[in-house]
């Protein structure tokens, strides 16, 4: 059974051993917070930068961290970066 409509550059991406590594980071993977970094013209470090897969478990975390007093004022997102 083949992926069948595959081209051969979706195929090489599937064969590169990079795909096989799974290194997990709870703040995001690293090549996509310095992406958003690069994006704010690098304003903003990759480490201060925590990315989500939803806005809905943005909030969850931002509501946790209030709620234990590590935050002790409210929240916005700066556009203005």
């Amino acid at each position: 059974m083949g992926l069948g409509g595959a081209t051969a550059e979706e195929l090489r991406a599937l064969a590169d051993p990079r795909g096989a590594a799974y290194d997990p980071d709870p703040r995001g993977s690293l090549e996509a917070r310095e992406a958003v970094s690069s994006y704010y013209g690098g304003r903003v470090s990759p480490n201060d930068l925590v990315l989500t897969s939803s806005t809905s478990e943005a909030y969850a975390h931002l509501f946790r961290l209030q709620a234990s007093g590590y935050l002790d004022g409210p929240v916005a997102s700066n556009p203005k970066l």
